[in-house]
């Protein structure tokens, strides 16, 4: 079903994770895309629990590949992120596949990942506002994706995290 979605940022809203989850916030993506309307509101959303979904919100794909993923986040314009306590993987995901995150300020990661410019408040007005600041500015928002990529890979790559663990430990082991 992937290999359907074949043109360039083809998906307007990508939700990535389980929506029975309360702090996941599903319900705000399901009022927002309603308020957002045809035809700017297609969600795709990715997930091992299927919402059922109306064909009028968008359309639930399943578990996918973490290559077919990657494919969604380069087609997708943003990763609607409403969670309150998760979404750390799927975020750097997203900017990594030049997809805009729209994250909730009362999540943690916003800032331990820089993303402020992308966070707006839990409520469906906030997070419509936010898309239309950044389509009035597109361009400074990919210059800010774009410069959160290297850090993000600096910061994760396996080897570079191993070594900070190996150093906590040796630290907390001289300590002892």
């Amino acid at each position: 079903e992937i290999s359907e979605l074949n043109c360039s940022k083809s998906i307007d809203l990508l939700y990535v994770g389980r929506p029975f989850n309360p702090e996941k916030r599903f319900d705000l993506v399901v009022k927002t895309v309603l308020e957002i309307g045809e035809p700017r509101g297609r969600l795709v959303m990715v997930g091992p629990e299927n919402p059922n979904l109306h064909e009028c919100i968008g359309r639930y794909i399943g578990l996918v590949t973490d290559k077919e993923l990657s494919v969604l986040y380069n087609r997708s314009k943003y990763l609607f992120c409403p969670c309150i306590h998760e979404g750390s993987l799927s975020m750097l995901e997203a900017i990594l596949g030049n997809c805009m995150p729209l994250v909730c300020w009362d999540n943690y990661w916003v800032q331990e990942f820089g993303l402020e410019q992308f966070a707006c408040y839990p409520t469906t007005f906030s997070i419509i506002e936010k898309i239309k600041e950044i389509q009035s500015d597109i361009s400074r928002f990919l210059s800010i994706v774009n410069s959160l990529k290297e850090p993000i890979k600096e910061k994760f790559l396996s080897k570079n995290v191993a070594k900070r663990i190996l150093n906590l430990y040796e630290t907390n082991k001289a300590k002892n």
